[in-house]
């Protein structure tokens, strides 16, 4: 069995010896890791896509998750994350411990299941796309900030980007139905975070699209404080298999910023993995 660990030295939680540990905890249940660090962005996908493990395991946060999803997209393997990263929240969707070690401890060959994955512009995404406030928000991040003091950085910015107010026109196109919004978030998990409630039931072959029709801070706040207390985004909810976004110049994809082709539109679209989650 060929078994392949791409971990980010630099991800937000990363520390070589507990890296380590993990992966002597791995070894004694399945066998010789060959481990692979990431030396810039995009790196995981590269090393992924040229691979042909059994398993792969990433280890990092949620953008070396993605990373590493994107090179695999199309191959028949085991994945499993290790979490190093800010919030985890693709481990806390999926019931893996956000603490390394006890996840490498629970890690079972034989407990896997299927996953679904989001994509638009043929990149892939693990948990959700955010517009309007959501992409802002993530865009605004001061990373040095976040290195000092973690998830509080998208607190802090969040913040302010509520009171700058201002988001651009969505329009977005559901079965031929054209509708308006300013903020937009698709998603293929249920939590929003990782710990606070999105949509409280989904079906796992589609995502769930939350979208807000109004411009006010008032609303953005209280759709925010929706979630906060897990009572879910609000009103403007559906399920969807594939969505048409225009309008947008810029998005966030699993935490990360991403600029888009300002002006065209783009589909977003649900489809089962062809890996299986090792949890």
């Amino acid at each position: 069995m060929e078994i392949i660990a791409i971990a980010n030295p630099v991800g937000g939680s990363f520390n070589k010896n507990t890296f380590a540990k993990c992966i002597n905890i791995l070894e004694r249940k399945i066998g010789k890791i060959d481990v692979c660090y990431t030396e810039y962005a995009g790196h995981g996908k590269k090393i992924s896509s040229e691979i042909n493990a059994d398993l792969v395991i990433s280890a990092g946060g949620d953008g070396i998750i993605n990373e590493v999803v994107n090179g695999l997209a199309g191959k028949k393997c085991l994945f499993f994350p290790l979490p190093f990263g800010t919030a985890n929240v693709f481990c806390k969707e999926h019931n893996i411990s956000a603490n390394p070690i006890k996840a490498a401890e629970n890690f079972n060959i034989k407990s896997v299941e299927e996953i679904y994955l989001g994509f638009i512009n043929n990149r892939y995404f693990v948990q959700m796309i955010g517009f309007g406030f959501d992409a802002d928000a993530v865009k605004n991040v001061d990373l040095n900030f976040k290195k000092k003091f973690g998830k509080l950085a998208y607190i802090k910015s969040g913040f302010e980007i509520l009171l700058r107010g201002n988001f651009q026109q969505i329009t977005f196109f559901h079965k031929g139905q054209r509708r308006i919004s300013y903020h937009l978030i698709v998603s293929v998990g249920k939590k929003y975070a990782g710990q606070f409630q999105l949509v409280k039931n989904k079906s796992k072959d589609k995502f769930s699209v939350c979208y807000l029709d109004s411009n006010s801070r008032l609303a953005l706040f209280k759709a925010i404080f929706s979630m906060l207390l897990n009572l879910g985004f609000g009103k403007n909810t559906f399920e969807a298999t594939s969505i048409k976004v225009g309008g947008v110049s810029h998005c966030q994809i699993d935490g990360d910023f991403f600029e888009l082709e300002d002006g065209s539109q783009h589909i977003i679209a649900i489809k089962k993995a062809d890996f299986l989650l090792v949890n």
